[in-house]
This record gives C-alpha cells, structure tokens and sequence, in this order.
C-alpha cells in the first residue's frame, strides 16, 4: 500500500508530537528512554515484560475470585444464597450500592481504555515512525512504560474491589449466621 507525503508527514509529526508530549514521563520512569541503549534493550523485552505482567494478573485474579468462591460455598452451605448464581446477584448489588465500588469501577473503566488506547498506540509505532527503529524503540520505551504502570492499577484496582466484595461477603455471612 502506498501512502501519500502528506498522510505520512501528518503521520510522522503526530509521532513527533506523542513522543515530545511523552517525555515527561520518559524522564521520570525507570528506564531513561532518551538513552538508544536503554530504550533498544526495553523495546526488546517488552513483549515479554507484558506477558508476565498479564500471567501474574491472571493468576492473582483466579485467586481473588477462589476467596469469593469460598465465601459464596458457605454461604449456600449456610442456607443463606440458594445457587452460585446467587453469589453474581450479590456482587451487582454491592457494586451498585457501595459508593467506593462505585469509584473502584469507574476508576477500572478509564484505566482500561487508557490501557487499550496505549495498546493501539504502540501497536501503530512501526507506522508513525516512518521505518525510524530508534523512534520506534524509543516510542515502545516511552508508551511500554505508561502500560504497564496502568497494568499494575488495574491490578491494584481489582485488588480492592473483591476485597471489598469479600468483606461484604462475610459480613453477610456473620449477620446471617448470627440470627
């Protein structure tokens, strides 16, 4: 596919501009981005960095939801729900009702668009750079790190809203049992 001069040039200066706008950032991360070395060798693990941050995600997700699991199997051994799908009800009502889930969701809600707005962005870097790899690396640096700092707050998100589900959880348990 051809492009046009000037399709690419509007291409190569929102680039410029995404990485210019980056900087910031790029000078406050744990990897100093300006540097061709340092970017080079982060642009070359960062497929790897993501997978493992995705593994450990999941993993720490299954477990999250093993603990619910466990309160909802009490609960039904309890009398108190009838059916798992019981324990889903629950949750809705504990999301639609608690202010701080509330916050929780909305915060998730952003951090994920933010997360697949970063996706796409690198995804289209071997485009805007215009064949550059040093841009590129640079701009896999830069945007690599923004995502995986929102990877690890949509963790920590996820983290407190099914503390907060479990803790209702088993308050439900405790004041049911306790009639």
């Amino acid at each position: 596919m051809k492009t046009s001069k000037p399709l690419f040039y509007f291409v190569h200066l929102f680039f410029v501009h995404l990485l210019t706008a980056s900087c910031v950032y790029a000078n406050t991360g744990t990897v100093d981005c300006e540097n061709a070395a340092a970017a080079k060798g982060y642009a070359a693990t960062f497929s790897t960095l993501v997978k493992a941050e995705t593994d450990k995600y999941k993993a720490r997700e299954k477990e999250r939801q093993q603990v619910f699991e466990a309160h909802q199997s009490r609960l039904i051994a309890a009398g108190i729900w009838k059916q798992p799908e019981d324990g889903k009800a629950f949750i809705a009502n504990v999301l639609a009702t608690t202010p701080e889930l509330k916050a929780l969701e909305e915060k998730r809600i952003k951090t994920t668009k933010e997360i697949q707005t970063l996706k796409l962005t690198i995804l289209g870097l071997d485009f805007m750079s215009g064949g550059d790899k040093q841009a590129e690396q640079r701009g896999t640096c830069i945007f690599g790190q923004q995502l995986m700092a929102q990877l690890a707050v949509n963790d920590d998100v996820a983290e407190n809203s099914w503390k907060w589900v479990n803790q209702q959880a088993e308050a439900l348990l405790k004041e049911k049992s306790a009639k």
